[in-house]
């Protein structure tokens, strides 16, 4: 059932933007009964334990989509719902980046595009961004006044969103396991339609969506890097000192177009196309493709030297480091 969630789910969303079209966000304060029977069942599943409640929280995220809601109460109960997502998770959840997850995932590279079904925990943070992938849609495609509510609300929709596709790919990364089938594709997804809608600039500054100043882009840089250095390294090469080094150098990485680079090699290809991060290209780009090219400063040629001693990777705008 949920082998292809990523694909099943962003079509429901778009089979329901009709549906939902011409709505006007509503008072927060009216949102309480349409979403009553779905808060219901949530709280319900305090009488389960976790291992029970996974589960179910899958089937109500995954039956939400085709719920008939108004978008502010849609909103309202994916609130409720991400607190007990999170709750659930920080019981089911792996070990840290870079604790041993298994004698196999030790030495567990991603190089190849392999893919793994995903697990219920994955399945579990699928099902949270795709549902506010959706409620995205409704707050795009809705007519009327555009109040500060809608405006925190669509900011929260995508602040969630990248969470949680954060968590399921950050999930492969702790357990040293391949990507799971159509995350990348999704993300990928998210990042484009925020592009089409003026949200991300990525050939300029990006804007903060809300008080948390959180940057999209500079999420989507992040994820795109540690991808390419689990593709490259290993995922186990993975710790949190390196995650946050990452963070700190996808900040001065840029997304720039493909145009004139034909003919040049040691390019990190972003193909949105595809269902995989960050490639990093030793030949020479021929072929047209649809994405970005990730431009990254020197010191992640270095970071990936000292993760990786043995692999000379040549990257296209990089000073020559030595081991």
């Amino acid at each position: 059932m949920y082998k292809n969630q990523h694909h099943a789910q962003y079509q429901i969303a778009a089979a329901h933007q009709a549906a939902s079209h011409g709505r006007s966000p509503v008072n927060p304060r009216e949102a309480g009964a349409d979403s009553a029977p779905i808060l219901a069942r949530l709280h319900a599943l305090r009488t389960l334990d976790s291992h029970r409640v996974l589960p179910e929280l899958i089937l109500i995220l995954g039956q939400l989509p085709a719920a008939q809601l108004e978008v502010q109460a849609r909103c309202h109960a994916l609130r409720k719902l991400e607190r007990a997502v999170v709750q659930v998770a920080a019981v089911l959840a792996p070990g840290p980046m870079g604790a041993p997850a298994g004698a196999s995932a030790q030495r567990t590279t991603l190089r190849g595009g392999r893919r793994a079904a995903l697990s219920l925990e994955q399945r579990l943070y699928a099902a949270m961004a795709h549902n506010c992938v959706h409620l995205l849609h409704e707050l795009d495609h809705g007519q009327g006044f555009f109040s500060d509510d809608h405006a925190r609300g669509r900011a929260w929709a995508i602040r969630v969103a990248f969470r949680f596709f954060s968590r399921e790919l950050l999930y492969a990364v702790k357990a040293g396991s391949a990507w799971p089938a159509g995350a990348w594709l999704a993300l990928h997804e998210l990042f484009v339609y925020l592009v089409m809608r003026g949200s991300v600039r990525p050939h300029g500054e990006s804007p903060t969506l809300d008080e948390d100043e959180f940057d999209p882009e500079l999420a989507y840089k992040r994820l795109l890097l540690i991808g390419l250095v689990a593709d490259l390294c290993g995922c186990a090469r993975i710790d949190r000192e390196v995650a946050a080094r990452l963070r700190h150098l996808a900040a001065d990485a840029r997304l720039i177009a493909s145009d004139g680079l034909v003919g040049e090699s040691g390019l990190i290809v972003v193909d949105v196309g595809l269902d995989r991060p960050a490639q990093l290209k030793t030949g020479s780009l021929d072929d047209p493709f649809r994405g970005w090219v990730l431009r990254v400063p020197d010191a992640f040629h270095a970071l990936l030297l000292f993760l990786d001693p043995f692999h000379h990777h040549r990257i296209a705008g990089a000073a020559e480091h030595r081991p």
